[in-house]
Order: C-alpha cells, then structure tokens, then sequence
C-alpha cells in the first residue's frame, strides 16, 4: 500500500484562546514514517522563552523512529525542524 506523506497540523495559542484554523501544516520527510505518532510539548528548549514541539514518526528510518524538534517562534512553529534525531 502506498501513502501520501503524513502531515501535522499545529496551532499556536495566544494565552488561553485557541484559533479554528491550524496556523501551520508540518510534514515529515518519510510517507510511510507515521508521522505525527508521537506529539509533546518540549518546553524551551532553546531559552528564547517560546515553547518548542517535538514530533514523533516511529516507523521511519526503516522502522528505527525519528524525532522532529520544531522550535517556537513568534511567528509560530516553522514548516521545517530544527532538529532531526534518527532513532
């Protein structure tokens, strides 16, 4: 079976109020890699005071896992991640 590759979609919070529509569409680079498994909050990990997302795919890599670290910003979470862990 052949699939499209899996997508994200994020939102950014303004204090306690959320949007209706996500403000960013994250995608991973592996169709089969599932994508999106796996989401949390990672604090900051970078000290800019924004809350930064970690972002899971467990079968990519041929099934070893991946981790995606998309840092926060003003602007929102960017398309691309700052980090890429090979499982």
């Amino acid at each position: 079976m052949t699939r499209g590759p899996a997508r994200l979609r994020a939102i950014s919070a303004v204090r306690s109020r959320l949007p209706s529509d996500p403000t960013r569409t994250l995608a991973g680079d592996s169709p089969d890699g599932a994508f999106g498994g796996a989401v949390a909050g990672a604090g900051d990990l970078n000290g800019d005071g924004l809350a930064d997302l970690v972002v899971g795919a467990y079968a990519a890599n041929m099934g070893q896992g991946a981790a995606y670290v998309f840092m926060g910003s003003l602007q929102g979470y960017p398309t691309s991640p700052e980090v890429y862990l090979n499982g």
